[in-house]
């Protein structure tokens, strides 16, 4: 998969469903893998409602205020990665962080 955001021509919202990296030798399937989570801790605030939307694949690529969330040719560099694996995590706000 080449290195897209929703901004890229190459950007698909057919893409979705199996994501290319790898987590101990499986694929990722974004749907029932990495939503769920967003779902349950992050779309309270950061929802379809403004600034970053996580509620769906095409709001992450979207990104938000401060440009793009995910840097899909450098996933441990991205935005919202650094977020959340931060020293200390800094999301989500006040909450147990995801690393845990």
């Amino acid at each position: 998969m080449a290195c897209t955001t929703a901004g890229d021509p190459l950007f698909q919202e057919k893409d979705v469903p199996v994501l290319p990296e790898i987590i101990e030798g499986e694929l990722i399937d974004y749907a029932t893998q990495v939503q769920p989570i967003f779902n349950a801790k992050c779309t309270m605030c950061h929802g379809a409602s403004g600034g970053l939307d996580l509620s769906s694949y095409a709001g992450l690529m979207a990104g938000g205020a401060t440009g793009d969330s995910v840097n899909t040719c450098d996933g441990v560099g991205s935005y919202i990665y650094t977020k959340v694996t931060g020293d200390p995590p800094s999301m989500p706000l006040g909450g147990t962080p995801l690393t845990e």
